[in-house]
Order: structure tokens, then sequence, then C-alpha cells
């Protein structure tokens, strides 16, 4: 998510910058009201071109509660069309001061886009700030089991935790794990294809945590507590820790991303060829076998 690296000396939200003020975004001291203009800027790409982009909408719910994963979020929903690549893109008043980040889309509907607060966003900021002056740094084996168990947790409970599961996923785990899921859309909206073209990144997130939960089926609560440190990784490549999956033994790797330790690598998942993509998008459909005569 992108954030404002330096405040203006007027946010109410932050004491004036070291070393004065620079190049950055003014958070703007007055909360968001319905029906108030907004702009959206963001850089997401047309074809394989990057393109910058801005667009303007209304403020159309200015407190939305939305809970993800267990986690309770207030948002700014908004009209401003944004697109895949927009998120983390600031969302300002017509002055220019940031109301918010956007961050969500919702899809089949028309202009619905979601804004974590500027609020929060100042927020995050000082926390992270205070944690950095203090020098605190996790435990990282225990820490990473933790993230390890609750994840095992998460996956045996099925689509009820599906939210919980993406949330705990990493980039290089979804890059791995993400195709040879993509056939799990299908059962859910028989749109995969669509789903892809219109969102790859959430479509493979989504593909990666459904996969993740088939082959957790038949896991039971003696396999939960098998988070069990793996020898063979080395620390650069995260924390590892060999697990029962469904009855099978596979070794998990966590590496930290977005201030947590997330799931970067299956040593279970294998690497699906081109055909088979496009198979399980549906873009293509498998041989037929040709019909031979049986002799009798």
């Amino acid at each position: 998510m992108w954030i404002p690296t330096t405040i203006w000396r007027s946010s109410p939200y932050r004491p004036t910058p070291r070393g004065g003020a620079g190049a950055g975004v003014e958070l703007d001291a007055e909360a968001p009201s319905d029906q108030q203009p907004v702009v959206a800027s963001g850089y997401p790409a047309i074809g394989s071109e990057p393109s910058y982009q801005v667009t303007r909408g209304y403020v159309s719910n200015e407190h939305f509660v939305l809970t993800r994963a267990g986690q309770v979020q207030s948002y700014i929903q908004h009209t401003a069309p944004i697109d895949s690549g927009s998120s983390g893109g600031p969302l300002t008043s017509e002055q220019g001061k940031l109301l918010g980040v956007n961050t969500l889309k919702v899809r089949g509907r028309e202009n619905v886009g979601l804004a974590i607060p500027a609020s929060v966003v100042a927020s995050a900021i000082q926390h992270a700030e205070v944690a950095v002056s203090r020098g605190d740094t996790p435990d990282s084996a225990e820490a990473a089991r933790a993230a390890c168990e609750s994840l095992l947790v998460a996956v045996a409970a099925g689509e009820e935790q599906l939210e919980h599961v993406e949330r705990a996923l990493g980039g290089d785990y979804v890059a791995e794990a993400g195709w040879s899921g993509l056939g799990t859309l299908r059962d859910e909206r028989t749109r995969a294809l669509e789903f892809f073209i219109e969102d790859p990144t959430g479509s493979l997130i989504k593909a990666s945590a459904l996969r993740l939960n088939e082959r957790a089926r038949g896991t039971t609560k003696s396999d939960l507590k098998t988070c069990l440190p793996a020898s063979g990784v080395s620390s650069d490549q995260g924390v590892a820790f060999t697990v029962q999956l469904g009855g099978h033994p596979t070794t998990w790797v966590f590496g930290w991303e977005q201030a947590r330790y997330k799931l970067v690598h299956d040593a279970s998942n294998a690497k699906p060829s081109s055909f088979q993509i496009l198979q399980r998008l549906g873009a293509v459909q498998p041989a037929k076998k040709k019909w031979k005569p049986s002799l009798r």
C-alpha cells in the first residue's frame, strides 16, 4: 500500500516533518462528508503499458464498516472510478488534501471504491515511527510459528475462514500456487476467465486460498499442532515448518511481509504447464479422445 512519506507542516495529525516542509501530502483535518467531491489518482496499466490516471467522483458513504478476516475496518465509500493498479493511490479533496488511500473496488457494482481514511493512515505512520524508534523487532521463530498455527486452523475451517487464509498468503506463494488453483474458481462462479481478466491479482489470491482449503480436507485436530521447525531452508528464505495437511506432510516457509509473517512457499506445490493454466481458466477445452471401434 502506498503511504505518503512526508506530511506537510499544517497536518493536524502529525508534527512538522524533520527538515521542514517537503514534497508530500497534507492530511485533511476535516472528516469527509456525503456528496463531497473527491479525486482519485492511480497508476493502472492499459494492456502492458503503464498509465497514470486521475478520476473524479463523490463521497457516497462517509463511514462504511466492513469486516474482513475477523477484523473490523472503516472505509470511505466513493464513486471516483478506480481500477486494479489504483490501490494504494491517494483519494483527495478538491483542494488536494488527503482524505484516504484507495484500497478496494467492489466487483459487480458501478463505481464503488473504498478508501482507508486519512486518520487511520496517520495513526499507522505514527505507530510505525514509535516502533522503529524503540527498535521493536519480532521474535522471528515464535512469530512465524504463531502465523503457521493460525493458518493451519483457518484452512481446516474451510471457506468460513477464506478471507483469513487470503490475508495470510505472501506474494511469492500466490505466484507459486495461484495458477494451480485457478480451476477451483469454476465451482464458485464459473467465471474464472472473466475474473482473471478483470482482477488478475485478486483471482490468483482467491484461487490460492481455495486450493489450500481443498488440500486441507481431512486435516484432524492433531494435525493443527504440527508446525514443527524444519531444516534445509536458509534464514534469508524464511522460517520453515513441517506441517500435516489433509494427512500429508509438507514444508511451509514463512517470510516477513507487510509487517507480519506470511506463507511464501509450500514444498508440495507443483508448477503447471501453460496449457494447463489456460485449461483451468476455461480458455481452451481438453482434447477429446478419438473414437475407435471395438472389435468383438
